[in-house]
């Protein structure tokens, strides 16, 4: 394995997900159900429109498999490892803050770690 080859695939997969509505799809779809795009739509708040062309964007990269059961489709990952990338991002990203981090709030943060 050409160690440039798996640069790109890890820059096409980040760039994937970093689009915060593909972001929310993934995260939705880790509880490991099939969800049909309406759902998932209904779920994260955005349109039928943009949920297909998210959804696009995710079934090109190989991000999620699309299950057809008669004139229903549903979504979800495309395996396992997508789930423990999607997990993994999610550590790595860490809880969100509803404000910047001021200087006071670092130092008093690491007062009550030390504790």
């Amino acid at each position: 394995m050409d160690v440039w080859d798996t640069g790109d695939d890890i820059s096409a997969l980040a760039s994937i997900l970093a689009d915060p509505t593909r972001a929310k799809v993934c995260v939705t779809l880790m509880d490991g159900c099939a969800w049909t795009p309406g759902e998932l739509a209904h779920q994260i708040d955005v349109s039928p429109q943009a949920m297909s062309s998210c959804l696009a964007h995710l079934e090109d990269a190989g991000a999620i498999t699309r299950i057809r059961q008669g004139r229903h489709h549903y979504v979800r990952l495309s395996g396992e490892h997508m789930a423990r990338i999607v997990e993994s991002l999610g550590a790595a990203a860490g809880p969100r803050r509803a404000h910047p981090v001021g200087y006071r709030q670092v130092r008093a943060d690491r007062r009550l770690q030390a504790a």
